[in-house]
């Protein structure tokens, strides 16, 4: 059996960026003028602070990419009780990590 991507290509490239800072405009019109698509993991906490996209623009911003949640404020597991760690992953992600390590 043989896994094909969309267009029935072999090969794939992955574009995947982390937090929401402002340079995802800049790297956002890029993508768009060559007509490729990236994953952008946002951190909800973030935004709208300095340095970061603001929530109004998502929509837009974003329109022809995958947004991904990558937790509130960014912190790792190690650094955030359990109650924390429920809030900035309320799906248990985080959780079990911090479990296991």
């Amino acid at each position: 059996m043989e896994y094909l991507y969309p267009g029935g290509l072999a090969k794939a490239i992955t574009f995947s960026y982390d937090d929401g800072q402002v340079y995802d405009r800049r790297l956002i019109e890029i993508f768009n003028q060559a007509g490729f698509k990236g994953t952008f993991h946002l951190n909800s906490g973030n935004l709208n602070k300095d340095g970061y996209v603001q929530k109004a623009e998502l929509p837009t911003l974003y329109a022809e990419h995958e947004i991904a949640c990558h937790g509130v404020t960014h912190r790792h597991p190690r650094q955030m009780n359990q109650t924390e760690c429920a809030i900035s992953d309320p799906v248990g992600t985080y959780f079990v990590l911090a479990s296991a390590i």
